[in-house]
């Protein structure tokens, strides 16, 4: 600073004293933020370092998970490790732990109670429900546990939901566990979202997905009466990846209001392996095996 007094005390052509020069240049710099008094004291600011959001995101897989990547559906050894290693057996001896007990539809929309009388107040059925949650909130297929003695299978990627399902001591089938999109095993990685992990880690857990035809393989199953599918918008996929001339499902309940094809898509490849439209209500669209129809109720609108 003393440097620059002297040089401004040299410059004979400016009318203003070396003293209100500096005065107006620290002015000038405290307008722009470059210096700042403290105490009667310049300073001069140090950089700030930029501001970054790279976080290396951390994958956490679980070290008893074999790796299927890419095998085929109806391998026998991925069948095998379906079976032996990933689903949980239907509770049998336990008593229900629902918040709700009293509760009778616990479907968001009350298409549990729509679908039931479709098919004619059926008991002992098979359903599956994907992306099964807490398997209490929001449930698809609890209605027909507790009301029409079915079982089925639960499937619920997210590690925290699945296990709180299993507290709820359901009797059906469960598996932490994602449906493919594709004929083939995968799979995704699933951010962790509870209070284990702080947000900012980016954490997420390594989940595997099974094509739906293997799912059943491991359940020595080809035919089931409900098939609820909810996957966020990839539904039209896994319906692609299903052999139907393999199996038999009775009755489909598909979301489709986040299909990026359009719902009308899906309502055309089910038309062409053997499926008729009863009806919408709310977001899911409901179809049944043509061939089925003088066995449940059709109805166009509800």
């Amino acid at each position: 600073m003393e440097k620059l007094r002297r040089r401004l005390r040299s410059w004979r052509f400016c009318s203003l004293s070396a003293k209100t020069l500096t005065s107006l240049l620290v002015m000038g710099l405290l307008a722009l933020g470059v210096v700042h008094r403290d105490s009667g004291r310049e300073v001069r600011e140090a950089p700030e370092p930029p501001l970054t959001t790279n976080v290396t995101p951390v994958i956490i897989e679980d070290p008893n998970d074999r790796d299927f990547e890419g095998v085929v559906d109806d391998d026998p050894e991925l069948i095998s490790y379906i079976r032996q290693f990933k689903l949980h057996p239907p509770a049998t001896h336990e008593n229900y732990n629902l918040r709700d007990p009293q509760k009778v539809d616990y479907s968001r929309y009350k298409q549990s109670a729509k679908i039931d009388k479709i098919l004619k107040n059926m008991t002992s059925g098979f359903f599956v429900e994907v992306n099964a949650g807490d398997g209490e909130y929001k449930s698809q297929s609890l209605f027909f546990e507790l009301q029409r003695n079915w079982t089925g299978l639960l499937a619920e990627p997210d590690v925290a939901e699945f296990a709180e399902m299993k507290t709820k001591n359901r009797r059906a089938f469960s598996i932490n566990a994602c449906v493919s999109l594709s004929p083939t095993c995968t799979n995704k990685n699933f951010a962790i979202q509870n209070k284990t992990y702080h947000r900012s880690a980016r954490k997420f857990m390594r989940i595997q997905c099974f094509p739906l035809y293997s799912l059943l393989l491991a359940l020595n199953r080809t035919t089931i009466d409900l098939l609820s599918l909810s996957v966020g918008g990839d539904e039209l996929k896994v319906l692609r990846t299903i052999p139907w001339h393999k199996m038999q499902i009775r009755l489909l309940e598909v979301q489709v209001d986040d299909i990026p094809e359009g719902e009308e898509a899906v309502e055309d490849l089910m038309a062409k392996v053997g499926y008729t439209y009863l009806g919408r209500c709310w977001v899911d669209r409901v179809f049944v095996k043509t061939e089925l129809l003088d066995t449940v109720h059709r109805i166009l609108t509800y």
